[in-house]
């Protein structure tokens, strides 16, 4: 949180309504976090389990857990990077601030989520470490991605909605529309 200290201090109150693209990523929110928590979950579960059969399961139960979460934080994250980011990266730069922070924080996310699947097809279900490395990138999924999410809700997605115009605020809905698909 220290990379936004100071940003809500500049006049910018939490807005009492959101224009429905920020509401539409507001609202991804807690069903990404459900898929998180769950990660976690089996991540946990992974990390504490001593007998070979039940990490197998736990490791499938938890790849196909991050397949569904890859897809769904693929789209919210493209909805972001290639729209608003750019929008309000025209108001305030890119170079430091919000919006720096943001783009490290999907960064990593993303290596992390790569790492996953990249360590998964290595098929070394065997090795300890490989199930610890497993677990450890789902785990840094999670705590990257709940801060992260806690940023845009309290500090990032206020900002917008107090310096887009209802202009750019439609055009972020048609993008919105067209990421859909």
């Amino acid at each position: 949180m220290e990379q936004f200290q100071g940003c809500m201090s500049h006049g910018m109150e939490k807005p009492q309504s959101y224009c429905q693209p920020l509401l539409e990523l507001l609202e991804e929110h807690p069903p990404l976090r459900v898929q998180m928590e769950d990660l976690r979950n089996s991540a946990m579960k992974i990390k504490e389990s001593e007998s070979s059969s039940n990490i197998k399961k736990e490791l499938e139960l938890m790849y196909q857990q991050m397949r569904r979460f890859k897809v769904e934080i693929d789209l919210h994250s493209t909805k972001e990077e290639d729209a608003l980011f750019e929008m309000m990266v025209t108001h305030i730069g890119r170079q430091s601030g919000p919006i720096a922070v943001m783009e490290e924080e999907h960064s990593l996310a993303k290596q992390h989520i790569a790492s996953f699947f990249k360590k998964y097809r290595s098929d070394q279900f065997q090795a300890d470490e490989f199930t610890t490395e497993l677990a450890h990138h789902v785990l840094m999924v999670y705590q990257t991605l709940t801060d992260h999410f806690m940023k845009e809700e309290q500090i990032l997605f206020p900002m917008a909605e107090n310096m887009l115009s209802n202009h750019e605020k439609e055009t972020l809905r048609n993008q919105f529309l067209k990421i859909s698909g």
